[in-house]
């Protein structure tokens, strides 16, 4: 029995060396065709990745849609703003220029032009920053997404680099006490002399104005400007320095003590000197001295944030009273301090006074609205004042000069700043054909202010000019056009800043164009 059971296993058991392939075949005949379709994908993906006939780069788009045309943008980067102009053509981008980058270290900043190659590659700004140049190429990606999204990109300010130098600050001893006037002091910054106005009013530091500071990066400037808060609301010059801005703020700090060492009421200190006289109010249309009829007459004059009215009661042919009886647009602090001008009006019975630092626009405002009510009671039309000129017509050209500028588009910044409330960039685009402007394009760009939205009030006046007491003023693209130049360009009311912002840069972008038609090589 047992050798017929050896015979069997001898003739089969061959088949059990069969059974793992015979397992293999049956999976993969379950297995096949479910992985086949997957198999038959492979050569276009390899195709995508290896540039084949598959999806190409030059299919991808840009995530938003933006119509062809060429758009301006701006950023922050390293130094200061960086602005660009992006040319789109079937939502793609097809080319970006740097206009201008004036604050970036040439080294640096030639490496983060490198990230335009990935700009192209992926059509969005929306890649990674060059290694070593982080700052500059984030103001580039950054000016690009401003341009074609409208949108304020706020990249964060680079720290303070330390020239090997260290900010000295001076040592200060505080005095008992502060005589009132409005002292100046200078100190040397991070990048040259900084020189500030203090007033002193009531004793107390009433306010401090940064009144130049050329040689500072605007980013740190900005920055360290938060000083001048601190030492107002301790009445005292003996603050702290700002963290990543150390030497402009000790620079401010500085020459705030300065000032204040003449302001120190002890006459006999060898480091006091007299202060210095406060600034005049420019005020050349001031009432001329005239017989007052006795009445009580109302005048308007445009303050900081409006118009403001005042009362003025003549008596016996003299001015025995004012009272300001509107002036809702005015920020309480300023109009309280500009209340200080009406004893001196009183006092000189005219409105030839100072303005009062620290409230100047509401100052203005108060002078104006007294000799609106001084012409009534002179007998004379308030509507009579001087109108703004006339833009000159380009008539009788025959010995028109040969045009300064070289044809091109030029394109330069300013920064529209009060020191305190608001900060914006104000970028102006003046298009030169013939020798002639021809177009001159405003906007806005980089805003650091605590609410944007705020100034837009002031900018599209600016831009689109306003009408006050029948008069209307154009804006101030449209006086550039029709007066061929950036000079003598009117403000417009009650956007006296973003009106001077797009004068000044106005005025660098033609001074480009009158470099290059001198050879200096158009920039257009």
């Amino acid at each position: 029995m047992d050798q017929t059971r050896s015979a069997v296993w001898s003739r089969w058991r061959f088949l059990l060396f069969l059974l793992p392939a015979v397992l293999v075949a049956v999976l993969v005949s379950i297995t096949l065709p479910r992985t086949a379709p997957q198999l038959e994908a492979i050569p276009e993906r390899l195709e995508l990745l290896t540039g084949g006939d598959g999806p190409s780069q030059a299919a991808l788009t840009l995530p938003v849609d933006v119509a062809d045309g060429v758009y301006t943008g701006s950023a922050r980067g390293f130094g200061g703003p960086i602005t660009v102009e992006v040319t789109v053509k079937d939502r793609r981008i097809t080319a970006v220029e740097i206009v201008s980058a004036a604050g970036e270290t040439e080294n640096y900043f030639r490496q983060a032009r490198r990230v335009l190659e990935a700009v192209y590659e992926k059509q969005t700004w929306e890649v990674d920053v060059v290694s070593g140049a982080t700052y500059s190429s984030r103001g580039i990606l950054g000016a690009i997404q401003n341009a074609l999204t409208g949108e304020t990109v706020n990249n964060p300010a680079p720290p303070q680099a330390n020239a090997g130098k260290r900010a000295a600050v001076d040592t200060f001893d505080e005095p008992a006490a502060y005589r009132d006037g409005v002292y100046r002091g200078t100190a040397q910054g991070f990048g040259g002399d900084i020189t500030v106005e203090v007033t002193i009013s009531g004793g107390r530091i009433a306010a401090i104005n940064v009144v130049s500071a050329s040689g500072e990066t605007q980013t740190y400037l900005t920055r360290a400007l938060s000083v001048v808060s601190a030492m107002r609301n301790a009445n005292s010059p003996n603050v702290d320095t700002v963290s990543g801005a150390t030497f402009s703020s000790a620079g401010i700090i500085n020459a705030t003590k300065r000032a204040l060492r003449q302001a120190a009421a002890d006459p006999d200190s060898p480091a006091i000197a007299e202060p210095a006289d406060p600034a005049p109010v420019d005020n050349p249309d001031a009432m001329p001295e005239k017989p007052l009829a006795d009445g009580v007459y109302t005048g308007t004059g445009e303050g900081f944030g409006g118009d403001i009215t005042v009362q003025v009661t003549v008596s016996g042919g003299r001015i025995t009273a004012v009272e300001i009886v509107s002036a809702d647009g005015e920020t309480a602090a300023y109009l309280n301090r500009a209340k200080a001008l009406l004893p001196k009006v009183l006092g000189t019975q005219g409105t030839h006074v100072d303005a009062v630092s620290g409230a100047t626009y509401s100052s203005k405002g108060i002078l104006e609205a007294i000799d609106a009510a001084l012409r009534k009671a002179a007998g004379e039309d308030a509507a009579e004042t001087p109108q703004p000129s006339e833009p000159p017509t380009p008539s009788d050209p025959p010995d028109e000069p040969e045009s300064p500028y070289a044809d091109g588009v030029y394109t330069a910044s300013a920064w529209c700043d009060d020191g305190e409330d608001f900060r914006y960039q104000i970028v102006v685009t003046i298009t030169i054909t013939d020798g002639r402007i021809a177009a001159v394009h405003m906007e806005r760009g980089l805003d650091e202010s605590d609410d944007p939205s705020a100034n837009d009030v002031y900018y599209n006046r600016a831009l689109n000019g306003a009408t006050r007491n029948g008069v209307t003023t154009p804006g101030i693209p449209a006086q550039i056009v029709s007066r061929q130049t950036a000079d003598g360009i009117d403000a417009v009311s009650r956007a006296t800043y973003t009106s001077n912002a797009a004068q000044a840069a106005a005025r660098q972008a033609l001074a480009q164009a009158t470099a290059a038609k001198n050879g200096g090589g158009a920039s257009g």
